[in-house]
C-alpha cells in the first residue's frame, strides 16, 4: 500500500473501491484537523462513510445500477443494520 492506495492488495474489485473510499473519506477528516489538538474520531470517520454512501447510492440509483451499490456497500449496510431502510 502506497500512500494509502490498496490497489495492491489482492481483494475483489467492489472490495477494493470500499477500502479506497475508506482510505479517502480517512484522509479528508484528517486533512480537516490538521493543526487541531483533537484527532479525528471514528464516529467522524463513520458518518463521513454514511455521507459518502448516500451520494453513491443516488448516483448508482439514478444510473440504474443498484446491484454495484450493494456489491460494494453490502458489508457496510449489513454491518450497522442500514440494509432494511435502503431496500425502502
Amino acid at each position: 500500500m502506497i500512500l494509502g492506495i490498496a490497489n495492491d492488495i489482492d481483494l475483489p474489485h467492489n472490495k477494493l473501491v470500499f477500502c479506497n473510499l475508506g482510505l479517502i473519506v480517512a484522509k479528508r477528516d484528517i486533512a480537516r484537523r490538521w493543526g487541531v489538538a483533537e484527532p479525528p474520531s471514528l464516529e467522524n470517520w463513520r458518518l463521513g462513510m454514511d455521507m459518502y454512501m448516500a451520494s453513491e447510492r443516488v448516483i448508482f440509483k439514478s444510473r440504474r445500477c443498484p446491484r454495484k451499490f450493494f456489491k460494494i456497500w453490502g458489508d457496510w449496510l449489513r454491518f450497522y443494520d442500514l440494509e432494511q431502510i435502503l431496500l425502502e
